[in-house]
């Protein structure tokens, strides 16, 4: 009986005490990229998002397919806020990981600034589709860290002006800067 993907995912990153060392195709990496598990989704996101695993996917993956597979898994635990597992993300870890990426992704002048508008259009998207719970994560658990950097705060400018999204711009902005 084949092994699940989580199963193999795992077997890939080998244990904390005994890491795999061995290369990793980058076409099984891709192959489980297209599972909806998101417990495997969330292994999948430590190997490729640590170093010490990523330099083992040969070839490596393509920037485009690391940020569409970190889009996808962070708009499902933003969205599922999973809970029991031990791989998957809730949404507020998923959002701490979302500030930093953003944040490696903004400072780099290597990467197309179009990236980060769409990490910016999809928590537009996720904020007006969700429900309050979703709301608040991407209030709490990103943009009031987002905005802590006046730059980032800037660059969200234009939610004020959105019935929908202006509260959310002026919530995270109060928590970033309470005086």
């Amino acid at each position: 009986m084949p092994e699940s993907v989580l199963e193999m995912v795992v077997d890939a990153l080998g244990k904390p005490s005994k890491p795999r060392r061995d290369a990793i195709p980058a076409s099984t990496v891709v192959e489980w990229m297209r599972t909806t598990d998101l417990e495997a989704l969330g292994a999948l996101q430590v190997l490729i998002s640590d170093p010490r695993h990523a330099g083992r996917i040969v070839p490596r993956l393509s920037f485009d397919a690391v940020f569409e597979f970190t889009m996808r898994y962070s708009e499902r635990c933003i969205l599922e806020n999973p809970q029991a597992g031990q791989w998957a993300s809730s949404c507020y870890l998923v959002g701490h990981d979302l500030v930093r990426w953003f944040l490696r992704m903004w400072d780099d002048p290597l990467v197309a600034r179009q990236r980060l508008g769409e990490i910016k259009s999809r928590l537009a998207r996720l904020h007006k589709s969700g429900d309050i719970d979703v709301r608040e994560c991407i209030v709490n658990g990103i943009l009031e860290h987002l905005f802590e950097r006046n730059d980032v705060a800037a660059y969200f400018i234009d939610w004020k002006a959105d019935s929908e999204l202006g509260q959310a711009y002026d919530d995270a902005l109060l928590w970033s800067r309470p005086d």
